[in-house]
């Protein structure tokens, strides 16, 4: 298992087991791996990118389909759940349990 997989994996775990965060988690992982394959970026830039990710997916979920997820509720949640999921798979990475 590579590093991004594990990030899914976090994500779907400790977002997914939850109804209200589940719809979150494909847009905390592909905001958390797009920030990983920035180029020369740093912690910050890539927490806000990943962020901005997040948050356009969220609004194109309730573009679709209005209300499904509540986007003043969850700008906390998302940060908070991507740097969570990102401290976790380094830990694990860090500790050599998985590949690069």
């Amino acid at each position: 298992m590579n590093w991004k997989q594990l990030v899914m994996e976090i994500a779907l775990i400790s977002l997914g087991s939850n109804p209200k965060t589940a719809p979150l988690v494909p847009f905390v992982v592909r905001g958390i791996q797009e920030a990983e394959d920035l180029k020369n970026a740093k912690g910050k830039d890539k927490l806000t990118h990943a962020v901005t990710i997040a948050k356009e997916g969220v609004a194109a979920v309730n573009a679709v389909k209005p209300g499904t997820i509540n986007e003043a509720a969850v700008d906390a949640v998302i940060a908070s759940s991507i740097s969570a999921v990102v401290d976790s798979a380094n830990v694990i990475k860090n500790a050599k349990l998985v590949t690069d």
